[in-house]
């Protein structure tokens, strides 16, 4: 990974996170899945017209929110 992107205030640490322990902070995860639900739920509504592609939707987001999930969450640094 080059230098300048582990140097990201934003993304560096998740990546580093990511690279040497496969985990993610509870708060990143809590974002994402708050995302999804948000825009996913605002395009379900807004842009769907058929009842078979909301649910298509929704269950697309619910496997999506279950992935994030199941991924390891690291332990907060105390300090």
């Amino acid at each position: 990974m080059h230098g300048w992107v582990l140097a990201n205030p934003t993304f560096g640490p998740m990546i580093r996170d990511w690279e040497n322990n496969r985990c993610i902070r509870r708060r990143v995860k809590l974002f994402a899945m708050l995302s999804m639900v948000l825009v996913g739920g605002a395009s379900i509504i807004l842009a769907l017209d058929s009842w078979a592609w909301r649910w298509a939707g929704a269950l697309l987001m619910l496997a999506g929110i279950l992935a994030i999930s199941a991924l390891r969450t690291c332990k907060e640094k105390a300090g």
